[in-house]
């Protein structure tokens, strides 16, 4: 629960140091050099959940949770 909320997901790998962490979530979007800024935008909600989540089973603050989607085609990394 979260906000009165029930929320579900998964989050495909998350590593976690003393004070900070990386959230990586994989996406099979096909997108393009000119796509992929959309693609990217149109994830940010999941990434923004996936961070505000992780803040509170960590204690760490959401600005030291950084957020990377892997595109596995074209094999890009986007950091959000």
């Amino acid at each position: 629960m979260l906000d009165g909320e029930f929320c579900s997901g998964v989050i495909d790998r998350a590593l976690i140091q003393e004070r900070s962490a990386m959230i990586i979530d994989f996406k099979t979007d096909r997108v393009d050099d000119e796509s992929i800024e959309g693609a990217t935008a149109h994830h940010q909600p999941q990434l923004a959940l996936y961070r505000r989540v992780l803040s509170l089973l960590t204690n760490l603050p959401e600005k030291a949770i950084t957020c990377n989607l892997v595109f596995t085609r074209p094999a890009r990394v986007m950091e959000t």
